[in-house]
């Protein structure tokens, strides 16, 4: 029986809850679980069946723009840190965002991500809140019921001044992962100028502004282990997220955090590499289901990091809790250069190619793309998101 007919099974003989709660050492157990067990199994139908009880079998598209590989922070683990060697640093023009948008809204994507490394600067935010007025007057002219295209952000930490600059633009969701809820272990991802609880403030103030606030965190991160990754899990509802994006820590050379991942595995076989890799994608599949099992809802995106480690990693992801997926849109002449991990898939591509990839892998999966959706979760229902529609 495969994972729909099942889910559908559940579905006729309970009444599946919106989300059922769980203590951390609960958590723990099921994380603990052999991937290969039936109670792993039944975990990823029960929590497709929750899915489906909020989403139906249908999935949302955000289109991810990179518009700039520039960045001011150093954090340990990624590709485009600011002292990295070899990064050939880009920001696109208004022209060629502008593109982006429309190809997004041709589409039929629903949503907009503009996605970049960390430039908080007056010049950079003024530039950014003036392309998101242009993306929103652009987009609403293209569309007949005049809705345009819903623009999220990810550009990191800024003051609640600029957030709310971004806002009054037009923005309506934001993207800022924590990376992990222990501030001991984001030291030891982190140089000593970067703040945990920094970052954290400026998830309230996200919240506060009004923004639908996203946020998320590595799954097999050096360092990590089951009891860190179940404390993840209830932040995530503790600050209130209404879309939450895990990924497998993926190796990248150059880096403080790949140096410590060499030395964990220096002595490794190829083999036993391979079977990690394996285990890790369970693993964030399993964190993936407990956050549907938890937090019912909320939006949750079938991370590209995974395809990075298996093939057909995005669709295992829609099997057991995610409803979102997120091609990429960015011009295929500069995807090489935002590479935040090794292996990352489709930078060799252009944004018709992602997009029909993506069509089929969902297809795969057993889901139905919602296409002119912007895709507001219902865990947001309950406070206005209208402004500047």
């Amino acid at each position: 029986m495969n994972n729909i007919s099942r889910t559908d099974s559940i579905n006729q003989l309970v009444p599946v809850p919106h989300h059922v709660n769980l203590s951390p050492q609960q958590i723990v157990r099921l994380l603990s679980v052999p991937s290969s067990s039936r109670i792993t199994a039944a975990l990823y139908t029960y929590a497709d069946a929750i899915t489906q009880r909020h989403f139906g079998s249908g999935v949302w598209t955000r289109g991810i723009v990179e518009f700039s590989n520039v960045c001011v922070k150093n954090c340990g683990y990624c590709g485009i840190r600011r002292s990295r060697r070899g990064v050939v640093r880009y920001t696109l023009s208004t022209a060629e965002v502008l593109e982006c948008a429309r190809f997004c809204m041709e589409r039929r994507y629903g949503t907009i991500m503009l996605q970049s490394g960390e430039l908080p600067t007056e010049k950079r935010i003024s530039w950014l809140a003036e392309l998101i007025r242009k993306i929103r007057d652009d987009t609403k002219m293209m569309d007949p019921a005049g809705r345009g295209l819903c623009v999220a952000l990810s550009v990191g930490e800024l003051s609640r001044k600029w957030y709310e600059t971004l806002y009054e633009a037009g923005a309506r969701r934001y993207l800022l992962r924590i990376e992990t809820s222990s501030p001991w272990l984001y030291s030891k991802l982190h140089p000593a100028n970067h703040s945990w609880h920094n970052r954290v403030e400026c998830l309230r103030v996200l919240k506060d502004i009004g923004f639908q606030l996203g946020s998320g965190f590595l799954v097999g991160v050096p360092g990590g282990n089951t009891r860190t990754l179940a404390r993840d899990i209830a932040f995530m509802g503790t600050i209130g997220a209404d879309m939450v994006g895990v990924g497998p820590y993926v190796y990248q050379n150059k880096t403080p955090v790949g140096e410590l991942w060499e030395a964990e595995h220096r002595k490794m076989s190829l083999e036993e590499v391979e079977q990690e890799k394996k285990e890790l994608v369970e693993m964030t599949r399993k964190v993936i289901a407990l956050l549907r099992v938890t937090m019912g809802d909320v939006n949750i995106p079938a991370t590209t990091a995974l395809q990075a480690l298996d093939a057909v990693g995005r669709e295992k992801a829609l099997g057991c809790g995610a409803n979102v997926v997120m091609p990429i849109v960015t011009p295929a002449r500069w995807r090489k250069e935002y590479q935040l991990y090794e292996g990352k898939p489709c930078v060799e591509d252009d944004a018709p190619k992602c997009a029909r990839c993506v069509d089929r892998r969902v297809e795969w999966a057993g889901k139905t793309i919602e296409l002119g959706e912007w895709g507001d979760p219902p865990s947001c229902g309950r406070r206005t998101t209208t402004g500047n529609r």
